[in-house]
Formats: structure tokens, sequence, C-alpha cells
């Protein structure tokens, strides 16, 4: 009995299949397995042990009366497209079967992660496991289906407190630096209308109106107000200046 049981493991561990030990029919290691090269395989007798083993192209479960075969999750997703980059932010807001939530391991394009994922390629993975046995897979290339688009519009803070403690202490703009409106221009102006500052490609970082005259003297607390040119069109509103 032990030479056939050597015998077919040795066949086994050679090639890919789903398979599974019977030895006085209980079931000892139900696994799917690619080996390339040596490999080594143990069994549990006589006592609950689940393992499993991930790595390229390949994972193996197993362990005493696992059930047979191949498990699988089911997953929802939410997939959105964020059209100023054209790349994908992906949640999974739900997996059942077999699987609780602090059981599972995410992996997005073979990299471990949580169940959200940003900035995907249209051609994006996903693979997910449970301590239990059980795995969802699935390759999508999302350019070819319907989903959520955020658009890409600019939003324009209207609050700075350039005090130095961290908070609102530069003029955001989101999206400003989305590739649409990266070419940009603005303008900020007092409340009779002269120009106090002024800068193209605005970027929230190296090129940012912080509170600060073109001739970088501190600008009095008060309100001001912008005009921005990006993409062909033109924005104008007023921010609050309060160190």
């Amino acid at each position: 009995m032990f030479k056939i049981l050597t015998s077919i493991l040795s066949f086994l561990l050679l090639c890919s299949m789903h398979a599974q030990i019977v030895l006085d029919h209980a079931a000892i290691s139900p696994f799917a397995v690619q080996v390339y090269g040596n490999g080594i395989m143990t069994s549990t007798v006589g006592q609950i042990e689940t393992n499993t083993l991930h790595g390229s192209n390949r994972y193996m479960t197993q362990g005493f009366e696992q059930p047979s075969g191949y498990i699988p999750l089911i997953a929802e997703l939410e997939i959105t497209l964020n059209l100023c980059t054209n790349l994908y932010d992906v949640k999974v807001t739900s997996v059942s079967l077999c699987a609780e939530n602090d059981s599972i391991t995410y992996f997005w394009n073979g990299d471990v992660g949580t169940s959200e994922a940003t900035g995907l390629p249209s051609q994006t993975s996903i693979h997910i496991v449970s301590i239990y046995g059980c795995v969802y897979h699935a390759f999508f290339n999302f350019d070819e289906m319907t989903v959520v688009e955020t658009p890409c519009d600019l939003t324009f803070y209207n609050y700075i407190s350039p005090n130095g403690d961290g908070e609102n202490d530069v003029w955001q703009i989101l999206n400003i630096t989305a590739e649409k409106y990266a070419d940009n221009e603005v303008t900020i102006y007092n409340r009779w209308g002269s120009e106090v500052w002024s800068g193209k490609k605005y970027d929230n970082q190296s090129l940012a109106f912080i509170g600060k005259s073109k001739d970088g003297e501190p600008l009095p607390d008060g309100t001001y107000f912008y005009i921005v040119k990006a993409a062909g069109l033109e924005f104008n509103g007023y921010i609050e200046l309060h160190r």
C-alpha cells in the first residue's frame, strides 16, 4: 500500500491537475498543484490542519477531510474609471461563500493589497483567497465593460490659511495637474481688482498660491478673487485668506 501511494504522489507532482488521495475512506489531501522541478508534499491524518502555498502561477491546499475539488468564492466588484488619469479604481464590495472578512487575501495583478485598489490598468487580474482554501480569480479588460465614470472636473477650494500648521497652507485646485488642465494660467486679484499673484502651469506644489504677493510679501487677510484659464475654458471665483 505504501509503495502504491508513493508512486501515485510521484506521478501527480509531475503533472498539473486536480485530485484527491483517499485512504480508508478519509479525504487526506485534496489539492490543485502545478509543479516545475522538485517538490515536497506532506499530509496530516487525524487532526484538522489547513495549509495554503502560494507561488507564481500555482497554489496548493492540503488538510484533513477538506471538501474535494475547486471551491469558488463569489465576489461583487465596483469599478470606476477616473477620466483624469484614464485608470481604474476597483472595490470589492462583498465576498461570499467560504469566507470571512479577516480570512481573505487580495491580489491585484499579482501584488498583495486590500479590498480596494486604485490606478489599475484596463487589463487587470484579481485573485482572492480565503484561508479555508476557497478562491476567486478573474481577468478583466475594463475597456470592454460598462463602468461608472468619474468626471475630470476642476474643484476650487475657497479657503487658505497660510500659518505653517500644515493645514490649508496652500490654495488647492483639485485635478489641475491632469493632462487636460496641466497647461493652465492662474491669476489672483485683491478686492480692488489689482493683480497680486499669477503663474502658469499651476500644480498645487512647486507653483502654488500661498498667501503671498508676486513679490513674495505676505498678503493681508481678506477676500481675493481668481481667474483660471485651462483647456480653453475660464473659471473664476473667490478665496478667503485668514492666518
